[in-house]
């Protein structure tokens, strides 16, 4: 929310009619230099936040688990690396994981950090997440192919969907790694 000083007098008037209601008029010169409804110093925090103007969706593959350091569900990357450690993968879907993470590796930039916290970063707990933008179509197919490979093993996964995530701490074309807020369901 912006909070603008407002002083009474002729200047109101011109935007509204003289029942006092507003006329549907798009006039700017009640505040001229206001082009944006991203406070200064947010655009940083903008996507993913409060403020997601651009309509942009965010995905996330889950199952029931709930990963230690972030004590969120965990994500389908960690949950087919737990199958593959524990031997429980079959051949055919070790060779389809190692493709997957190949495809990742080549076409997916790294995060560079998972927390919101200041330097130095390894004191702190990894809690961000990383989502999907819901324009990551060739990501998101892939993705599926590990959602694919926990399902034959009766492992059930659920794809959220939010237009808010929480403090990003890391972007970029296809993802986005943020802090989650408290009413995130994650």
């Amino acid at each position: 929310m912006i909070c603008v000083t407002a002083v009474p007098g002729g200047a109101f008037k011109k935007c509204c009619m003289q029942s006092g209601l507003f006329d549907g008029s798009r006039r700017n010169y009640f505040f001229p230099r206001m082009t944006s409804l991203v406070p200064y110093g947010a655009a940083s925090r903008r996507l993913g936040g409060e403020n997601n103007l651009d309509g942009t969706m965010y995905l996330r593959f889950v199952v029931a688990d709930i990963d230690e350091d972030s004590e969120r569900n965990l994500g389908v990357f960690h949950a087919v690396g737990n199958l593959l450690q524990e031997g429980r993968l079959y051949a055919y879907e070790e060779e389809l994981h190692d493709s997957v993470r190949q495809w990742f590796n080549e076409n997916l930039e790294r995060p560079t950090r998972f927390t919101a916290a200041k330097r130095p970063f390894y004191r702190k707990k990894n809690r961000a997440l990383s989502w999907f933008k819901d324009s990551a179509h060739d990501h998101i197919a892939q993705v599926r192919e590990f959602v694919v490979i926990l399902q034959n093993h009766g492992v059930p996964v659920r794809m959220l969907k939010a237009d808010r995530v929480g403090y990003v701490v890391y972007e970029d074309e296809y993802q986005v790694v943020a802090e989650p807020f408290a009413d995130v369901q994650c």
